[in-house]
């Protein structure tokens, strides 16, 4: 190939690329017109967040007994010094 065709070949193929990134550049400008990024966040976001809630719904109902203990446990945690007062008051007595 001689240089002039080398030339014209880079040509043509930087022409291909450059309508290819333009017609890239249309289409993100028309989806960010339609739906700007800050809402396709929010949307992601809130998406990921009701979905996490629903597996944690899913998972409380498989594990009712699991989740009282737990809950029973949290309140006897929370209340360790005004139970440890009630047994010590239910010795002396």
């Amino acid at each position: 190939m001689t240089d002039a065709a080398n030339l014209a070949e880079a040509q043509a193929l930087h022409a291909d690329a450059l309508a290819l990134v333009r017609g890239d550049v249309a289409r993100l400008q028309a989806a960010l017109a339609e739906k700007p990024i800050g809402q396709r966040l929010r949307d992601d976001a809130l998406n990921t967040a009701t979905q996490a809630a629903e597996r944690v719904a899913d998972v409380a109902l498989d594990n009712k007994p699991v989740l009282i203990t737990m809950a029973l446990a949290l309140i006897g945690w929370s209340f360790r010094r005004q139970l440890g007062a009630l047994v010590q008051t239910l010795r002396r007595t």
